[in-house]
């Protein structure tokens, strides 16, 4: 008998978002497909501008004018989310679904206390007394540890440490024990001492419990130290992804290979900065063809003209270039000097 896999958690297929300006028509996200299994960490990676949380804003149902989703579905446990009750949806919001966001300074509501903030998300989602909530957040943020929790949580976002106050972020988040945790940029202007504890609290909260989470980051350090699988983005589109082990040891978009160049080694003996020539596309005006191609080292004719398929060249890898048999073994280094030169 063949085992089957299990349903996945979240399904975003076809996704569309467009914001309407004075200057036209911005598509920040294009056709996007996106799987979450149970259980699954996933790293969404790209530049500032991709895409990566419009995509998330667009799983909860917080895309707003001037902005629209125009098209695709995004599927929760076998429930489209775009077509349910406004209601329902404010239930799965918070409950089955929560969200670390990317400034927890403009996130907290500054005339709350913190506690009080994480009672309400607890006795808007469970039936619980004040009580027993105001223990529950007690108990959270010192498992997240908050120093002297009882203190805090009687204290204001502004007597909170920038630390503190992404520990409380995450506290509110995993408050109702989601199903789908995602993580925007949780480490953003974080010393690295704190960044490495966020991060153990985001798996040690989240593994045991077999949750889901959707980790969004530039920072590929976060993802190898994270996730188990990764999907890039650029102008919009996902235009790569596969395993954690498979972007690092052999990536087969040019972009992924300049990500994973411009990031500074210690192992090796040449420690000039390789960065990705040019700049992100004006999305009023997004290149034909590949969007990439102003700025890939293997630009042909053919990329200026044709779109390419996101399409599986090896188990569980796929990308969207027209030229990806060149990368395997390439230097990226040498690549994208080279084509420094030539430009």
């Amino acid at each position: 008998m063949v085992e089957q896999s299990p349903a996945p958690l979240l399904a975003i297929e076809d996704l569309v978002v467009e914001f309407t300006t004075d200057d036209g028509v911005v598509r920040a996200v294009d056709g996007v497909a996106l799987v979450i299994n149970p259980g699954e960490i996933v790293g969404l990676v790209g530049e500032s501008g991709c895409g990566k949380s419009v995509t998330a804003m667009s799983i909860l149902g917080l895309i707003r004018p001037p902005g629209q989703i125009t098209g695709g579905s995004i599927h929760f446990r076998g429930q489209d989310l775009r077509t349910m009750p406004v209601a329902e949806l404010r239930r799965i919001r918070g409950g089955q679904i929560a969200m670390v966001f990317q400034d927890p300074m403009t996130t907290l509501n500054p005339v709350m206390t913190v506690g009080a903030q994480i009672v309400e998300a607890l006795r808007l989602h469970q039936k619980i007394s004040k009580a027993q909530a105001r223990n529950r957040a007690v108990e959270l943020l010192k498992m997240l540890g908050v120093p002297s929790a009882e203190m805090g949580f009687c204290q204001y976002p502004h007597q909170f440490s920038g630390g503190m106050r992404q520990r409380a972020m995450i506290a509110m988040a995993i408050a109702n024990d989601p199903a789908l945790l995602i993580a925007d940029e949780p480490t953003t202007a974080l010393d690295v001492t704190i960044q490495a504890q966020v991060l153990e609290l985001l798996r040690t909260t989240q593994r045991p419990a077999g949750a889901a989470t959707l980790l969004i980051t530039h920072d590929l350090g976060v993802v190898a130290e994270l996730a188990d699988r990764v999907v890039v983005m650029y102008a919009g589109r996902v235009i790569e992804q596969a395993g954690v082990g498979a972007i690092f040891a052999g990536p087969r978009h040019p972009y992924t290979l300049g990500l994973l160049t411009s990031v500074p080694r210690v192992d090796v003996e040449d420690d000039e900065l390789r960065p990705i020539p040019g700049s992100p596309p004006d999305m009023l005006a997004a290149p034909a063809g590949c969007a990439f191609h102003p700025r890939c080292p293997l630009v042909r004719q053919r990329c200026r003209n044709q779109r390419p398929p996101l399409e599986e060249v090896a188990d569980g890898h796929w990308t969207a270039c027209h030229f990806h048999q060149e990368l395997i073994g390439a230097d990226g280094r040498q690549l994208f000097a080279a084509s420094e030169v030539s430009a």
